[in-house]
């Protein structure tokens, strides 16, 4: 902008425009002369157009460099009034703020004879300092050489440059201080001719290596599907906010990613001042947020059968034990001994099968929390340990029991492995009782990353509509068998906190059971 403020001083001299200035300027020279020479209607107009042009101008004599004629613009400027200012040097009033500037100035239009445009410091009378704009030229007349000058005052305009440039700057900074991924590339092409540090932290292509290519060169589009919506939305809005897509890093990863684009105008050509932001981390959080809600709803629901159930369950003996009391008091007093027997060892069978319960849900609800550092654990060993306690009621029922040899090894905690096979065995024992050739099978099998543990019988059989229901708590199948229904339930919990599973598969009634335990797999050796 500042280029095209040029005084056209060359205007002036040619034609009969210039024939005007020329008697003009020789009248305002010999305006000390005490007869005025005639002037023409044209002279005298064209005084009265300088003198009220609303620019800063002004007519000096060489070489003494006295003002001779000064316009309105002149008086805005610096403060001073035309009669203040006539017969004056520039230098006396003060107008320049360094005079050696003010000698350098001069030293050019003598020299060069015009100087079309020349940024220097002009002080106003107030002592306020502005930035102008000055243009010159020497006009040589038949009594002497004069000087025409024209001064802009350009504060406003070096105001807006500086705003732009802070702006600039600002926005400099803001690009490549993001830790965003943001781009800015030449449309229609998609040539990416500036990224900022985030895009090289997050992608792993330096600035040096993007620029000049396109997005589909580098392989940032993981699925060329999303750059294709991608583009028909910038064309129909001219922007994007928040596009889902996949974009493929350096490395290879493909990660899940938000993108949000605008076009802009850069150097007068159309641009895409594009912002990628990585949403791997907030995807992991809120399905670790979702996981962590399910999970506590199931614990809460958990919780809420656990109670019922305790306060059920719990509830029995208790009730046998106030009931046989009262018996055992009327018994007390008509002295019947049997009877007194009979009602000690109802009361004492209630406690014991509470103390039993009690101790069980103290080990479920340990089972859940507590785990040794896991190690690689011999199950082949760990079954034969287990079938070594359970050597009584195996041959008191008969049972044959078929371990399969080479058991895979397992990661976890050994003993509570051991809780988990004693659980499974002595559940599967408690089923053959009216089995004429009660049989027990252990078997296992590794895949992949896990092995999967099997315990077969030939027991009674599980109806589909109970398979996931025999792991709840104080769930009991058939009452009349012994037992507090706690088994399969920490059976369940203690796999849970391995990071294993559990389930069961029966055809049915009378068709025998196999109960699966998926742990995960010993490091191969």
């Amino acid at each position: 902008m500042i280029d095209s403020m040029q005084w056209p001083v060359s205007l002036f001299l040619g034609g009969a425009a210039g024939l005007v200035l020329g008697a003009s300027l020789r009248r305002l020279a010999s305006r000390g002369a005490s007869a005025k020479p005639p002037e023409s209607h044209a002279v005298s107009r064209f005084e009265r157009v300088f003198r009220e042009n609303p620019e800063s101008m002004a007519i000096t004599s060489m070489p003494d460099e006295k003002l001779i004629e000064v316009s309105k613009g002149f008086e805005r400027l610096t403060g001073y009034g035309r009669e203040e200012a006539l017969g004056r040097t520039s230098l006396e009033l003060g107008i320049w703020v360094h005079s050696s500037e003010r000698q350098e100035w001069l030293e050019q239009v003598r020299t060069k004879r015009e100087v079309q445009r020349g940024i220097w410091n002009l002080r106003h009378r107030s002592g306020a300092i502005k930035p102008c704009l000055f243009s010159a030229a020497q006009v040589d007349l038949d009594d002497g050489t004069v000087l025409l000058s024209t001064v802009r005052d350009i504060s406003d305009l070096k105001q807006t440059e500086e705003a732009l440039r802070n702006s600039e700057a600002k926005f400099a900074t803001a690009f490549q201080a993001s830790p965003d991924a943001v781009m800015i590339s030449r449309l229609p092409d998609g040539t990416l001719l500036e990224v900022n540090d985030g895009f090289s932290k997050v992608t792993g292509w330096s600035r040096e290596e993007t620029e000049g290519r396109k997005a589909v060169e580098l392989g940032l589009w993981a699925d060329l599907e999303d750059r294709r919506r991608f583009i028909e939305l910038m064309a129909a809005q001219g922007e994007v906010r928040d596009f889902p897509c996949s974009v493929r890093l350096r490395s290879g990863e493909i990660r899940p990613f938000v993108a949000s684009s605008l076009v802009v105008e850069i150097g007068g050509q159309p641009a895409a001042l594009s912002v990628v932001r990585d949403v791997s981390e907030k995807i992991r959080a809120e399905a670790e947020r979702e996981a962590l809600v399910r999970e506590l709803k199931a614990k809460n629901r958990e919780l809420s059968l656990f109670s019922s159930t305790v306060s059920h369950d719990l509830k029995s003996p208790l009730i046998t034990v106030s009931g046989f009391l009262d018996l055992l008091e009327k018994d007390l007093a008509a002295g019947d001994r049997e009877r007194i027997a009979r009602d000690v060892e109802r009361i004492r069978s209630a406690t014991r099968s509470m103390g039993a319960q009690l101790d069980e849900l103290l080990a479920l609800s340990r089972a859940g929390r507590v785990i040794d550092s896991p190690e690689a654990v011999d199950l082949g060993s760990v079954v034969q340990e287990v079938l070594d306690l359970l050597a009584g009621p195996l041959e008191e029922g008969g049972v044959e029991v078929r371990v399969e040899p080479d058991l895979p090894a397992v990661l976890g905690d050994r003993s509570r492995l051991r809780e988990v096979t004693q659980n499974l065995i002595e559940n599967a024992v408690k089923f053959l009782q009216d089995e004429e050739k009660p049989r027990i099978r252990v078997a296992g099998e590794r895949r992949d990353e896990e092995v999967i543990l099997r315990i077969e019988d030939n027991g009674i059989g599980i109806e589909p509509e109970h398979q996931e229901r025999i792991f709840g708590l104080f769930e009991r199948l058939h009452p009349a068998l012994d037992g507090s229904g706690l088994g399969l339930a920490l059976v369940q919990k203690i796999v849970e906190v391995h990071g294993g599973r559990v389930w069961v598969e029966s055809p049915g009634k009378g068709a025998g059971s196999t109960f699966f335990v998926a742990l995960p797999a010993a490091p191969a050796v």
